[in-house]
């Protein structure tokens, strides 16, 4: 899975996230998006918050993300 932060750095993951872990990575309520074949992790209030739009992870998602988010396949098992 990828950690994609709102300044554009990437990390990669392995294994599963507990809840507690990927809230610690977003900063906040997680929130499970399916969207074209990857599971998406984002911030649930991301936008209310006022979290900095996220080019990078926006550009491979084909949709407006702010914050950090975790992208992995649809079938990859992210959370615990």
């Amino acid at each position: 899975m990828r950690v994609i932060n709102a300044y554009g750095t990437e990390t990669i993951k392995t294994g599963k996230l507990t809840l507690a872990k990927a809230q610690e990575i977003v900063g906040g309520y997680v929130e499970v998006y399916n969207h074209n074949g990857k599971t998406v992790l984002l911030n649930e209030d991301g936008r209310m918050i006022g979290l900095p739009y996220n080019k990078t992870a926006s550009e491979i998602l084909d949709f407006t993300v702010v914050g950090t988010v975790v992208i992995g396949d649809r079938n990859e098992r992210i959370l615990k």
